[in-house]
């Protein structure tokens, strides 16, 4: 008894079908993280991924964004106390406090490892009072 080959009688998918496929599930992704993380922690991830910098002016006005949706959430325990680390490029790094100079000890070793500024945004939160927590 020979065997014979079959031929090619399988499914075959198009070289832009897959590279469509591939694209509209990287945009998924993307829509889904921004909804999960916020817009501007995405993008301060993608660019640490990147390992492009990030300027002090944009990584204060995301820290300040952070502080005012925990404002406006009425998080106090993370407005009074929260700290925002921000890694700016390899070696460098702020860690920022809504109201607070904040504690780096609640970093973790490798942030602490860059000897990060520690600044305050002095943000006002009328809802919230820091001397309970």
């Amino acid at each position: 008894m020979k065997l014979r080959p079959l031929g090619k009688k399988g499914i075959t998918i198009s070289m832009p079908t897959i590279i469509i496929t591939i694209l509209a599930l990287l945009v998924l992704v993307i829509v889904a993280l921004s909804f999960t993380m916020g817009m501007d922690n995405l993008v301060n991830k993608i660019k640490q991924i990147l390992g492009t910098t990030l300027s002090e002016e944009s990584a204060r006005d995301a820290a300040r964004q952070q502080c005012e949706m925990w404002c406006n959430t009425e998080r106090g325990e993370a407005f009074c106390n929260g700290v925002i680390p921000v890694q700016l490029s390899k070696d460098k790094a702020i860690v920022y406090g809504c109201q607070e100079i904040p504690d780096k000890s609640k970093l973790s070793k490798e942030f602490q490892r860059l000897n990060p500024d520690v600044k305050n945004l002095g943000v006002n939160c009328p809802k919230i009072d820091c001397s309970k927590y």
